[in-house]
């Protein structure tokens, strides 16, 4: 692979997997028993949750919703759009959000809140990647890579 010459590798590989194992094992702890929905954030989630599945101890239902404020561009908009929507059956269920990268906040903000319309049992969020100098709203994050 051809990296350009300023490329800087903040994390390696092994660290990554590391830390993946690491919310795995944190997240097996917490839903002993129970069977959580782990809602993919398309595009940006789908290696990390696939990951992440491969070291849960626990049973798990696996669904994807794309969100995205930020259009074909590389800075957020501030304009939050579900372009595919949220999946019916979430009502009463324990719910982790998987997230690969969270900066402004706005985007999961406004997930949280429309999962929190839909009457979900608990929720949770698990992210790879906290930017937080980016941080225009305050997000908790229950299980966090780095």
């Amino acid at each position: 692979m051809n990296l350009p010459s300023d490329f800087k590798v903040l994390y390696t590989k092994k660290k990554i997997e590391e830390r993946v194992c690491a919310l795995a094992n944190s997240i097996s702890g917490d839903y002993e028993g129970k069977i959580p929905v782990l809602l993919g954030v398309l595009n940006g989630s789908f290696v990390f949750i696939s990951d992440l599945i491969r070291h849960l101890r626990v049973n798990a239902q696996t669904e994807f919703i794309r969100v995205s404020s930020y259009g074909n561009a590389t800075k957020s908009s501030g304009d939050v759009c579900i372009t595919l929507d949220l999946p019916s059956s979430l009502a009463e269920r324990d719910v982790i959000v998987i997230e690969d990268i969270v900066d402004t906040g706005q985007t999961l903000n406004r997930l949280l809140g429309c999962l929190r319309d839909v009457g979900v049992a608990s929720l949770k969020v698990c992210v790879l990647l906290d930017k937080q100098v980016k941080r225009t709203i305050p997000i908790e994050i229950d299980y966090l890579g780095m």
